[in-house]
């Protein structure tokens, strides 16, 4: 199956259903169902993407809030070059961004610019 924002991009069978979550979700959730690390050659065969956008995507993957992972370096014994190799462990809902804004009364105001105000100097992290 293809997805609708980049046509070049396969999914495989095993998260086809996920067609409509961010990529680097539906990569996430297929290297945990596939119960094996992630390296950049994975995905690039998996999902048909480039070396360099697998790349990136992997890097996604390790800098996300809602995927916990385990990364390596990898070194290969014989040419010594280095891979990155990633094992997912949970991919969770990202969490809501608060969509309503709160106002600072005048009273919380003040009494915050008290509290500075009366704290001594040593304790000021200028």
């Amino acid at each position: 199956m293809k997805l609708q924002h980049d046509e070049n991009i396969t999914l495989p069978d095993t998260v086809a259903h996920l067609a409509e979550q961010p990529l680097c979700r539906i990569v996430a959730t297929w290297g945990l169902l596939q119960n094996h690390y992630l390296n950049r050659q994975r995905i690039m065969q998996a999902f048909n993407v480039p070396r360099r956008k697998a790349g990136y995507i992997l890097r996604y993957i390790v800098h996300s809030p809602c995927i916990t992972c385990d990364q390596h370096v990898y070194t290969h014994p014989r040419s010594h070059r280095q891979e990155l190799r990633v094992w997912i462990r949970t991919v969770s809902q990202p969490v809501p961004l608060r969509t309503k804004s709160t106002r600072v009364r005048n009273e919380d105001r003040q009494s915050v610019w008290a509290q500075l105000l009366q704290r001594p100097w040593s304790e000021l992290h200028l």
